[in-house]
């Protein structure tokens, strides 16, 4: 591993805020390694017009932020939060920004059970809701590569809400903490059904890599395995036996995949 260890930035899902990582970021402190973390603007606004974009928009100036200090940077993105990471990092990447003579840059993004979305697609393209978002219940939402169950949304006032987000995110977390987190989840704009992707880091250069929550019932593995099947060959992956949140139900071996896909893009690049 590099002598001046990277920045950890982590990027959470839907509903979520980023204090969901603070365990694991502590963790990582410990360790000697800076984080940070950035919320979504479309998670808590009363703007349905908010969307991918802007959320991706937000992110890349926090990052930037950093970057342009001459940091590199390990971006860990969850759930929904991995379309907005593909999205915002657009020359970002340290050998783009090495190309340009400029020091600092993104050296691994890390899909942590995150949604892999190619360019031009949209939510609604990939993952048709049936009945309208207008009505209480919502089933099937996904379908496809998404395989997600049925009935696991509501809409209020055109906002998107999870349903049974204790069953969904949190069966294996530590009650008190679970009910916790379930208090603290906030509405999603609709934008983020709409806009389309644009870019994926994936086939521009970027290191890349995917960790899977083998337990997960929001998104089941075969679906996460999809997505990682996009990536080029020999990029890093791990396996958490987890549900949706390991960053609340196991915080420490999160921390330790996140330190060996940083060991796999430090060995990759003395051996390249």
């Amino acid at each position: 591993m590099a002598s001046v260890k990277p920045t950890v930035f982590f990027l959470p899902g839907g509903y979520h805020g980023s204090w969901i990582y603070d365990s694991v970021r502590g963790i990582l402190s410990d360790r000697g390694f800076a984080t940070d973390a950035s919320d979504l603007v479309s998670v808590g606004t009363t703007d349905a017009s908010v969307g991918i974009h802007s959320d991706a928009t937000h992110l890349r100036s926090q990052l930037t932020r950093i970057i342009d200090e001459g940091k590199e940077v390990v971006l860990v993105a969850h759930s929904y939060g991995g379309i907005v990471a593909s999205n915002a990092v657009d020359g970002l990447s340290i050998e783009q920004r090495a190309a340009q003579g400029k020091q600092g840059g993104i050296i691994l993004i890390l899909y942590l059970a995150a949604l892999v979305v190619p360019a031009g697609r949209t939510f609604l393209s990939l993952c048709p809701p049936t009945p309208s978002w207008d009505v209480i219940e919502v089933k099937p939402i996904f379908t496809g590569n998404c395989n997600r169950r049925s009935t696991d949304v509501y809409t209020q006032g055109g906002f998107w809400v999870p349903k049974d987000p204790l069953s969904s995110f949190y069966a294996d977390v530590e009650p008190s903490l679970a009910s916790k987190a379930v208090d603290a989840l906030k509405p999603m704009s609709p934008g983020v059904l709409r806009d389309e992707t644009k870019y994926e880091p994936w086939n521009q250069g970027f290191e890349v890599g995917y960790i899977f929550t083998e337990e997960d019932k929001q998104l089941p593995l075969e679906a996460q395995e999809s997505m990682f099947s996009q990536f080029p060959k020999g990029s890093f992956s791990a396996r958490l036996a987890s549900g949706h949140s390991p960053f609340l139900n196991v915080p420490g071996a999160l921390a330790d995949v996140i330190q060996e896909g940083i060991d796999h893009v430090s060995k990759k690049k003395l051996l390249a």
